[in-house]
């Protein structure tokens, strides 16, 4: 199985372990299930990069009164 074909694979796994009773269309797989799937991928992603981001003070974080977290510039 090629890379791609095998991280479909994976995608698609993962998603009915989520939701056991899924069921859709090809157009509806690519449509809702693939792309929650990397939605779900790239937020963790990201999430590592950004904790490494502000470890090296090259982005600031800051926390609101809502508890919301917030990235952005290290000013000047």
């Amino acid at each position: 199985m090629k890379p791609a074909e095998e991280s479909i694979r994976r995608e698609i796994l993962d998603y009915l372990a989520r939701h056991p009773q899924a069921q859709d269309t090809i157009e509806g797989i690519i449509e809702w299930w693939l792309l929650e799937q990397r939605i779900v991928d790239s937020k963790i992603a990201i999430e590592k990069v950004l904790e490494k981001l502000v470890a090296e003070s090259l982005v600031i974080l800051r926390q609101a009164r809502d508890g919301k977290v917030y990235y952005g510039a290290k000013p000047n």
